[in-house]
């Protein structure tokens, strides 16, 4: 998958709407104001209107991110989480070690828990 996709789909299952890449300049038709926005933005889940277009996180490189993200799971797959994450960064079975999990790992194994993940074609 590539780093968008990974945000987005991230994104999805964390409730953001609206999901695109705004390289451009948008208009709003109800203020009729042009919103400079560039990257991947979205609404997120707290609002329902088009105003509130921020930047969708940067689930990839950012563990405050992330960590918001894996509050969405359930306890179910809370667990299922956390047996991926865990052979992928512990080397001596210490599950203390899981704490050094990247971002971009935290990501990987949180888009194959929900089974958004699509491996390299």
């Amino acid at each position: 998958m590539t780093v968008e996709s990974q945000r987005i789909a991230i994104a999805e299952a964390c409730g953001w709407k609206d999901i695109k890449d705004t390289n451009h300049e948008d208009v709003d038709i109800e203020s009729r104001s042009i919103i400079y926005c560039s990257g991947l933005t979205g609404v997120p889940p707290e609002f329902i209107h088009y105003e509130n277009r921020i930047k969708i996180p940067d689930y990839i490189n950012d563990l405050n991110a992330m960590h918001e993200a894996e509050k969405a799971l359930t306890q179910a797959r809370d667990y299922q989480y956390r047996d991926l994450i865990l052979p992928a960064v512990c080397k001596d079975g210490s599950g203390m070690i899981a704490m050094t999990a990247s971002a971009a790992q935290r990501a990987e194994a949180f888009l194959r828990t929900i089974g958004k993940w699509e491996d390299a074609k």
